[in-house]
């Protein structure tokens, strides 16, 4: 599966450094983390701030977590996922604030 970022919420399964996956302005609600195997990470980075937003290891004893965010990604910002072990992600989005 490719990433698709075409419907709420927005599937990532592959990482990328540079690759915007979430652009501003609108609320990320959630994140949902699942399929992951292994004692992996996942990072969510906001583009421009050169900040984390979410991190999450995965121990050997669950393949999923689920997140309650409401974080506010404003005009021009851009989230991506530079890391992502294994798994999919899934976004939960909502209008902005």
């Amino acid at each position: 599966m490719a990433n698709d970022l075409t419907r709420n919420p927005l599937l990532v399964d592959t990482a990328h450094a540079t690759n915007v996956v979430l652009s501003g302005p609108c609320t990320l609600r959630a994140i949902l983390w699942f399929n992951a195997t292994g004692l992996l990470t996942a990072i969510v980075h906001d583009k421009a701030a050169a900040r984390v937003v979410w991190e999450r290891s995965s121990p050997l004893n669950s393949s999923s977590f689920f997140d309650v965010l409401d974080f506010d990604v404003g005009p021009g910002r851009e989230l991506i996922v530079p890391t992502l072990g294994s798994g999919t992600l899934a976004f939960y989005l909502g209008a902005p604030r």
